[in-house]
């Protein structure tokens, strides 16, 4: 029985010693927006000027169309030479806000940055936000998505031909009708770590908060009883090996046997008053990450052609 006391004592232990936060998965606050069945700002965002307008008007019908069957919103963007001069992470940037910007922070729905702008090597970035995030992460991680789309876009340097932009905004609405994974797995969650949301699927509901998916949360319970257990177990072996009492751990084996006397006693105080004094924490403000100048969630990823 002690043994066990003993093990369970260190287990808690090290429960408590790892962070709260780590803990913590605020699902009261759900962010997740949704899609509000609307395809009106859906569509294509020609900066370049690439297509007369009956072309145009035939890619953004096709766009709306998509984007009524995947009940998501769908832009897909052509910059012209002013930004050219965009870093990678610029672009990544503007991805995100601009998605924010037209759609709203949370909600449903892809922004494709088309790099024709004669940057070299250009930079191509899917944005992905709400239920797409879930939907395309491990095919953008994968590469699938970079393979796709890099078989029909000119690589860096070529002309830009209407043909073949047409051509790869036909396969990207196909990508995302095919290639979509809508399973709603208990371990599926994704972590943007610029905005600090979560995204994961609980009692088939998508959830966008700030902490940890349950997923996560249960993982680290885990480790850390198997660490407690561990501790316990390493503990209990040093201190058996190391403390072998020969004799009883009496009091009586401390106490004088000679008679003591105690002649005088008298209570001295240093002090005839106390006071308590309130313990300040310093606070400060914590700045936006990476640039953003709106905070909703986003997943998504970028290659070089």
């Amino acid at each position: 029985m002690k043994k066990f006391i003993f093990s369970a004592v260190t287990v808690m232990i090290l429960l408590f010693i790892v962070p709260f936060d780590a803990l913590k998965t605020n699902a009261a606050e759900n962010y997740a927006k949704g899609w509000d069945g609307s395809t009106e700002l859906s569509g294509l965002y020609d900066e370049y000027g690439l297509f007369d307008e009956d072309e145009y008007s035939e890619i953004e019908e096709m766009i709306d169309s998509y984007a009524e069957l995947l009940e998501m919103n769908i832009a897909v963007f052509l910059p012209d030479s002013s930004y050219s001069g965009y870093y990678d992470y610029e672009t990544e940037i503007f991805a995100d806000d601009s998605y924010d910007e037209t759609f709203g922070e949370d909600t449903d729905g892809v922004f494709y940055y088309i790099d024709i702008s004669g940057k070299s090597p250009a930079y191509d970035y899917i944005s992905t936000s709400g239920k797409a995030v879930l939907w395309y992460q491990k095919k953008i991680d994968d590469r699938t998505f970079e393979t796709t789309m890099n078989g029909v876009l000119p690589p860096s340097g070529q002309a830009i031909e209407a043909g073949q932009i047409h051509e790869a905004i036909t396969t990207f609405c196909d990508f995302l009708l095919n290639q979509k994974d809508e399973s709603q797995s208990f371990s599926k969650h994704y972590k943007d770590r610029s905005s600090g949301k979560v995204f994961y699927y609980k009692g088939g509901q998508l959830y966008i908060t700030k902490g940890n998916a349950p997923s996560t949360v249960m993982l680290i319970t885990f480790i850390a009883f198997i660490i407690g257990l561990i501790t316990s177990l390493i503990t209990k072996s040093c201190i058996k090996s190391h403390y072998k009492f020969k004799a009883s751990a009496s009091p009586d084996v401390y106490v004088s046997q000679q008679k003591s006397n105690f002649n005088v006693q008298t209570d001295t105080f240093l002090r005839t008053h106390t006071t308590k004094t309130k313990i300040q924490s310093d606070s400060g403000t914590r700045s936006g990450g990476g640039g953003h100048s709106h905070s909703g969630g986003h997943g998504g990823g970028g290659s070089h052609r």
